[in-house]
């Protein structure tokens, strides 16, 4: 039997996996997911062939974490309500996971760019070589969709200087920190590549990847950088949220 203090310890450890588990980006955390979807589906999955099992190890993954955050609360004995409440989801999150998906549809523009045939051939296209001009282009309309979200917010929901900027940052961060590179792949139900040398031209990409040791940007590292961005956005839209 296990004491008040232990269940606690217990309950925290495995709510904590839950929500590691409940996240869409796979990660290093998610070694128990994948050896328990792999043991599913039958074939071996991992970091190297997710792009073409994102989706239903998405599903599973959530499933499988939403099952652990339940135990872990009831360990803790609380309920979905307490979470919920912890959550506190307000307009201002709405706004900064709008746009975050908002670096997903780019993703999805990218691959229809791709599939057009206008910018280059496929192979030269996913290897970063573009029809002249294209990038620049490409890149000024990226900031426009950005700022399109946080503009919206200001003039429709609340004239907060500081909140706009937080939602700006969290498509700049996401985007530079390559949930669009990551997603391109993954929408496309191809595995990451092994390395990816055209994404040293992304400052923050070749810094997480040079500091791994690296002398490329990898699919590892690159998961890495998302997983980076993400606690960066984290902290950068609540210190903007909560300090000014």
């Amino acid at each position: 039997m296990l004491t008040k203090k232990q269940k606690k310890i217990f309950g925290g450890i495995i709510l904590l996996i839950g929500i590691i588990l409940v996240s869409p980006i796979p990660d290093f955390f998610d070694t128990i997911g994948f050896s328990l979807f792999s043991m599913w589906k039958g074939v071996d999955v991992n970091v190297n062939n997710i792009g073409t099992h994102f989706l239903d190890y998405t599903i599973f993954s959530i499933l499988l974490g939403a099952v652990f955050i339940i135990l872990g609360l009831n360990l803790l004995g609380q309920n979905g309500r307490y979470l919920v409440k912890k959550l506190s989801i307000g307009k201002y999150k709405i706004a900064v996971g709008i746009a975050i998906f908002v670096v997903l549809v780019v993703a999805i523009w990218d691959i229809w760019s791709m599939n057009s045939g206008l910018f280059g051939s496929v192979t030269d296209y996913t290897l970063g070589n573009y029809a002249a001009g294209w990038w620049n282009l490409f890149y000024r309309f990226v900031i426009i969709l950005f700022l399109a979200v946080p503009v919206s917010y200001y003039f429709l929901v609340h004239k907060d200087k500081s909140e706009v900027l937080g939602i700006f940052g969290a498509s700049m961060i996401m985007y530079f920190g390559g949930l669009a590179d990551i997603a391109y792949f993954i929408f496309q139900k191809i595995p990451i590549p092994e390395t990816l040398p055209w994404l040293m031209s992304n400052p923050f990409i070749k810094f997480v990847s040079t500091s791994l040791g690296y002398v490329t940007v990898t699919n590892i590292s690159l998961l890495v950088s998302v997983m980076i961005g993400f606690v960066i956005t984290f902290i950068y839209v609540k210190i903007l949220k909560e300090k000014f």
